[in-house]
């Protein structure tokens, strides 16, 4: 199978480890600010509704441009600043929504990879990496953030600390070397 798929499912760890650890902690941090406990509901969910309404795009996006880590690294870049300027603004509703359109950008992409990169018989072997670094990612990183949290009392460090998750979602990515795509022989 290779190592590469074992990179593409890195890369989704880290992006899972930071988008839960967003979703366990941003209610509360809302609440703290003076939002209602709906309005920290609603708050928190608007960034999955981005991945609800732009996979679509993103995925014609990969069929039609490939370079799948290009758009994984902007998303997991701007994701991250994002995520660190929710320690120095109060425009939560713009914070979230970007978040929704960036979160986008990194679903579909890593999803298109284990295709390109496994031959069709070790293609559900390759899922199930991904999905196994998923669970590790959505496992961990709580405790980590939450312990981060209780330590300095603030959530100013979690947030550094889920940044960095959503940073760390574009370096693997960048490790992944695909296999030309063979032209079939004309007879």
């Amino acid at each position: 199978m290779g190592y590469p798929i074992w990179w593409v499912g890195i890369s989704w760890l880290w992006f899972n480890a930071a988008f839960i650890s967003f979703a366990t902690f941003a209610p509360n941090f809302f609440f703290q600010k003076g939002y209602t406990i709906e309005q920290s509901g609603f708050l928190t969910g608007i960034p999955l509704l981005g991945s609800l309404f732009l996979s679509p795009f993103m995925g014609y996006l990969v069929d039609r441009f490939r370079h799948q880590e290009w758009l994984i690294a902007i998303g997991g870049i701007a994701l991250s600043i994002l995520i660190l300027s929710f320690n120095f603004s109060s425009s939560f509703l713009l914070l979230v929504t970007l978040m929704g359109i960036f979160s986008a950008m990194i679903p579909a992409p890593i999803y298109s990879l284990p295709p390109e990169l496994l031959r069709p018989d070790t293609l559900g072997l390759g899922f199930g990496v991904i999905s196994t670094c998923s669970s590790i990612g959505l496992f961990i990183a709580p405790y980590l953030i939450g312990k981060a949290k209780d330590l300095t009392g603030s959530y100013g460090v979690s947030f550094i600390f889920i940044s960095l998750f959503f940073l760390l979602t574009v370096i693997p990515i960048f490790s992944v070397h695909r296999r030309p795509k063979q032209t079939p022989k004309k007879p």
